[in-house]
């Protein structure tokens, strides 16, 4: 026996992507528990202390690469123009 879950895909078009992505509770409630547990390891509570956080700041661009691939799940299609 199988056990399938089932989720909801959002689209995003944008002038030369259309994006499709996960968008429901579990998707919504794992991001949130990531962008709290990064704020809290990173002890960087408001938009200054964020900035100042030489460690949070290098961490970012992985953090962000995390949720994009392993919580969103982006499916980007390129537009093709004639």
């Amino acid at each position: 026996m199988t056990n399938i879950k089932e989720f909801t895909l959002a689209i995003l078009e944008t002038e030369d992507y259309i994006i499709t992505y996960r968008d429901d509770e579990e998707t919504k409630n794992k991001l949130f528990e990531m962008v709290l547990s990064f704020l809290t390891e990173n002890e960087a509570f408001n938009g200054e202390s964020i900035h100042q956080n030489d460690v949070a700041n290098i961490e970012l661009a992985n953090f962000m690469t995390e949720i994009a691939d392993e919580v969103m799940k982006f499916n980007v299609e390129y537009k093709e123009y004639e």
